[in-house]
């Protein structure tokens, strides 16, 4: 069975938050946990009263602890700047002895917050279900490689439901959701992963909903914080050929160029997308129709379900590449774009998308990268824009 690997590029991440007031540090430390669940919002930004607890993308979660007592809690949408907004607010008590996780999810297209609470004495696992395309499911934590039927669910639940915290066993499990009452039709077995004894964890079943291609994915949160698919779907990837003889390239796996996964790859142009096994590969770069002079070895990792582009550039035998996880995601009010530099001449280039008459010398750059580097999925609000590159 897999083991859960948690690559840089992809990690979810899990923050430890602490409230600093000085009134309040001698109340004693209550959990929270926050999940970003809500698909059509490129983030979500978690503010205790007016300070930023934590930022999430879809799909991630974050953990930590504030002293007992009231507060204003916010979320806040929007590309960066002073125009975000903030559709949400509530207060909560944090009561000591109770656990809560306080999830961002949406309702035809509006941000709205459930909030989920548990006794931090018996621990186990809750399960919420957010996944509006998904009929009523049958939740499972299994010793690896057990078979549904061959143990009881945890619970059964249909969308907007939530159940409460049930024991599970200690160490490595896998999370399998089945269809309510058919143990044999499963939807989704996660990667192989450890769960502390004793602690607290709620799943959030949501859908993919564009973030890559899986039909359906577990997220959770509390003692740990990450997100799962299943573990048997492929990734996806793309090449882009920036390499600056303006040559095609031919691209394989791990030296395999009989043939080539994607052969002659164009100058300035991006591949198709191609379906290989989700693993940690090394993508090899040659000339095309000389697979004898291997420029570039570059290992990445190739993520169940998700979208990738990896960017290629240099000079002709001395190449260098980067990768970035594609989000094809509609976001409410916002556009995105991605930058790459594939300009050897330059060490650094500067990109600049401004209003229309905007002077550059009086504005900071939208974002600058060294070359043979992208940046991916910077929000912008909608609009007509020039676009300046400089030295």
């Amino acid at each position: 069975m897999k083991q859960l690997r948690i690559p840089i590029v992809a990690i979810l991440l899990s923050l430890v938050l602490a409230g600093c007031d000085e009134t309040r540090k001698t109340q004693p430390n209550v959990a929270v946990a926050f999940v970003n669940a809500a698909p059509s919002f490129s983030s979500v930004s978690v503010l205790r009263e007016e300070t930023t607890a934590t930022d999430l993308d879809y799909r991630q979660s974050a953990g930590g602890s504030f002293g007992a007592d009231t507060y204003d809690f916010h979320l806040e949408v929007g590309p960066p700047g002073d125009n975000r907004e903030r559709p949400v607010s509530f207060t909560l008590e944090l009561v000591p002895g109770t656990e809560y996780t306080i999830v961002a999810t949406e309702l035809n297209g509006e941000l709205q917050q459930r909030i989920f609470e548990t006794s931090n004495d018996t621990g186990g696992v809750g399960i919420i279900h957010l996944a509006p395309l998904l009929a009523a499911v049958d939740v499972y934590v299994l010793t690896p490689g057990t078979a549904p039927a061959a143990a009881n669910p945890l619970g059964t639940v249909s969308f907007g439901q939530q159940r409460e915290p049930a024991s599970i066993i200690d160490g490595d499990v896998e999370i399998v959701l089945t269809e309510a009452s058919n143990p044999s039709a499963e939807l989704l077995r996660s990667p192989t992963i450890s769960l502390p004894g004793g602690a607290s964890i709620v799943l959030t079943i949501v859908d993919d909903a564009g973030l890559g291609f899986a039909d359906v994915a577990v997220i959770v949160s509390g003692a740990a914080n990450f997100s799962v698919v299943d573990q048997d779907l492929q990734s996806s990837i793309r090449v882009i050929n920036a390499v600056s003889d303006g040559s095609p390239r031919d691209f394989g796996l791990n030296g395999n160029l009989e043939p080539p996964l994607l052969p002659g790859v164009a100058f300035q142009t991006a591949s198709d997308y191609t379906l290989i096994t989700a693993g940690m590969p090394n993508l090899t770069v040659t000339p095309a129709g000389n697979p004898g002079v291997v420029e570039l070895d570059l290992p990445f990792s190739a993520d169940p379900g998700r979208l990738e582009t990896i960017f290629i550039a240099g000079n002709a035998g001395d190449l260098g590449g980067a990768i970035s996880f594609d989000d094809l995601r509609p976001i409410v009010n916002e556009a995105k774009i991605n930058f790459f530099n594939g300009a050897d001449l330059f060490q650094f280039v500067d990109f600049f998308v401004v209003l229309p008459g905007t002077n550059i010398d009086e504005a900071q750059p939208t974002t600058t990268l060294q070359s043979r580097n992208l940046v991916s999925n910077i929000a912008i609000v909608p609009g007509d824009y020039e676009l300046t590159i400089r030295d």
